[in-house]
């Protein structure tokens, strides 16, 4: 995977011409002779057609050698620093971007009949989290630092029984539970270089709970830029990380600001002999500057052994067009930190989708590419994961904005898309929001072409929710109502949009209950669209056609504005739907202006698709906190801050023949409490504030 660079890299190396940012090994020409994608029919065209991005020129391209990839570079950088504010905010980001090498890592009884896992987006496909569980009962809390065990079963017996410093680099940010290896894989970020701005880095600490009340690490991995997420599939780990690249400091060090504005002094004179000049100076030192840095520009990848070792060049891809340099890196190893394999591809991912066989990183148009007319688009990279290296396999352009992965779902070969997109109104002079369901389809020649699509629904509305279930798709959209849409996608060819339902509010997250009703968090709102508190509802969309409002469940209304959040309602794997007793677990948070009688706990419900929902009961970890700051005499602690520390972040039911119960995790503790009687606390444990 590796070998020498510094020495071809240092070879600077002048290109004619400026900012074309395409310098990979192939050309336009050698692409499939596709169309590009066509505009959308209606709604209004926002730039001409030459402002979309050809769908060919996405198609990623790996670069020949070393010589094309710093050629690359200096094309984008040129571009970048020639802008007419070549430095957002009115600030250069300065990055010596040093690469350091980090040393060598230092090398029950009872158990519940079900536990709960973490929620996730696609069956098989775990999801990295703030705490684990394991079959037996024992729970895994990342917390201040470090990795915390609590033996939750029984129940009444529940204790801390290890706690495991998790040293830097990095701060633990998520981990996932093999328990068939017996591993936690533990990732956090850090920054090398400090305090100098430098490089981010993710590291990735692989601990050995054979026994859980003594865990081991077994050893450290270290990935080039900062986690956007990970995903596990069997023993098989899958890290995605980010790093934004900028010109070293010694590009500015002497003479850099003066060459940029030489530059600039002869574009306004229009002198075609001092802009032939001073574009020539400049390339010439770009190159030099990043020569001097050579190897920091190349993703690393640090495995076990401590070795820090960089892709090949001829590993990297860019697609053919202009983008703010940066590396997006996937990452593929086994839970116990082997076989480790990496791809990067030179582009600002945001998004990522992973399926079982597959990955989709997704970078948006918007802010990222330098026309100041690039039209809202959004570019889609597949790649395949599985045992070996991450091996890229198409690309394709759609039309607005995906937010967030569950804008994202594969069903039989094919990828649907939701997203929403700003045009331009010819008619009325103005920007308007329209919305679009695509299914794409992977050619098997590099290209991701739209094979159906749903264009221009509800116009003038944003995407706050979606959803991809098998063959059916559910968005919904909000300005003073809440419409969910419903969408057959049976024939991935010929989608269609099936049903609609309003009503005020707007739901943030839709989780499947059986096959014909989903159960959403979101707020509701009035009829002017007002945003109001919290709200819980079953929709029966078993006849796609007609959709339907089961039941709402609206928490406690106040005078203070957004009184009462949960972060359930915008990361899903807050939300604990445990379906086989039909309860629903919530981190729930409501400040009140006498700030003693906040909460800062959890909230249990009832679901029934026929009854409805019931509140069962609240368990508030407030007076956790009062423990952690105040452990001698807790009634005294009276700082106002203290009640809203809390943070609670999620919860595990387990089972035991007829009973559950439910863990309850925060950053001030975790308190064990029997499903139906909260009230009951078995069980209470303080834990570090988390912060």
């Amino acid at each position: 995977m590796t070998r020498s660079i510094l020495t071809s890299l240092a070879l600077v190396l002048l290109l004619a011409g400026c900012g074309s940012g395409n310098s990979s090994g192939d050309s336009p020409a050698d692409l499939p002779n596709d169309s590009p994608n066509d505009p959308p029919p209606t709604g209004g065209e926002p730039v001409p057609n030459s402002k979309r991005v050809d769908r060919r020129a996405v198609v990623p391209q790996f670069f020949a050698d070393c010589d094309a990839y710093i050629a690359y570079l200096t094309d984008a950088f040129f571009t970048s620093v020639t802008q007419d504010q070549p430095c957002p905010f009115g600030w250069c980001p300065i990055d010596v971007v040093a690469f350091e090498t980090p040393a060598p890592a230092a090398d029950a009884s009872a158990s519940p009949g079900d536990v709960s896992q973490t929620n996730t987006q696609e069956p098989g496909v775990d999801e990295g989290d703030l705490v684990e569980a394991d079959s037996f009962g024992n729970v895994y809390v990342l917390n201040a630092g470090r990795l915390v065990v609590v033996d939750g079963f029984p129940p009444e017996q529940a204790n801390i029984i290890a706690e495991l410093q998790l040293d830097g680099p990095g701060y633990p940010q998520e981990m996932l539970l093999d328990e068939t290896a017996e591993r936690l894989v533990i990732v956090g970020q850090d920054y090398l270089g400090l305090p100098e701005p430098g490089k981010p880095v993710s590291n990735v600490w692989i601990v050995d709970i054979s026994d859980p009340a003594a865990p081991v690490i077994a050893g450290t991995l270290q990935f080039d830029g900062y986690p956007l997420a990970s995903r596990r599939n069997g023993s098989r780990v899958h890290l995605f990380t980010h790093t934004a690249l900028f010109l070293p400091g010694v590009f500015y060090a002497d003479n850099g600001w003066e060459l940029i504005r030489q530059w600039h002094a002869a574009q306004e004179a229009d002198d075609e002999d001092e802009l032939t000049a001073a574009t020539a100076a400049l390339r010439q030192r770009i190159s030099a500057s990043i020569a001097a840095q050579s190897a920091a520009y190349l993703p690393h990848a640090t495995g076990l052994d401590g070795n820090a070792a960089p892709l090949d060049c001829a590993d990297l891809a860019a697609p053919e067009i202009d983008i703010e340099p940066a590396f997006s890196m996937i990452s593929s190893f086994d839970s116990d930190g082997g076989n480790v394999n990496s791809a990067a591809l030179v582009n600002n991912v945001s998004t990522v989708y992973a399926s079982e066989g597959d990955a989709y990183l997704a970078q948006s148009s918007r802010g990222w590419w330098w026309d100041p007319l690039q039209a809202d688009e959004t570019a889609v990279y597949k790649y395949s994961i599985g045992v070996g290296a991450p091996q890229f396999r198409a690309a394709g352009v759609v039309a607005g904005q995906a937010y967030n992965n569950l804008h994202f779902s594969e069903h039989d070969g094919f990828l649907r898309v939701a997203t929403n997109e700003t045009v331009f109104d010819d008619a009325t002079e103005d920007f308007a929001l329209t919305n679009h369901l695509f299914v794409l389809r992977d050619d098997d020649a590099g290209n991701l072409v739209v094979a159906g699509a749903v264009e221009n629904f509800e116009a003038d509305e944003d995407i706050f929710a979606v959803r991809f279930l098998g063959e059916r798709g559910y968005v919904v959209t909000f300005r003073q109502i809440d419409p969910l849409f419903s969408f057959d996608l049976a024939d991935p060819l010929n989608p269609r949009l099936a049903g609609e339902l309003e009503l005020p509010g707007f739901s943030t997250y839709m989780q499947p209950v059986g096959e014909s009703h989903l159960l959403t968090i979101g707020r509701d709102a009035d009829a002017d669209g007002n945003v109001g508190p919290l709200a819980l509802r079953i929709f029966d969309v078993a006849d796609l056609a007609a959709p339907r409002l089961a039941h709402t469940w609206i928490l406690e209304q106040s005078d203070l504005p957004w009184a009462g959040w949960s972060p359930a309602a915008y990361d899903y794997r807050a939300f604990n739907f445990y379906a086989p007793r039909g309860l629903l677990s919530l981190p729930y948070s409501f400040y009140e202006f006498d700030w003693q009688s906040s909460f800062n706990g959890f909230v249990y419900f009832a679901i029934d698709v026929v009854g409805g929902i019931s509140e069962i009961g609240r368990i508030n970890h407030n007076d956790l906190v009062s423990q952690a700051y105040c452990p001698d005499a807790p009634e005294n602690c009276d700082y106002p801050g203290l009640w809203f520390s809390a943070n609670p972040l999620r919860s595990i039911i387990m089972t035991d023949g007829t009973d559950s119960y439910i863990h309850t995790v925060s950053d001030a503790g975790l308190k064990v409490t029997p499903a139906d009687d909260p009230a009951s606390v078995l069980r209470s444990i303080v834990l570090a504030p988390g912060y």
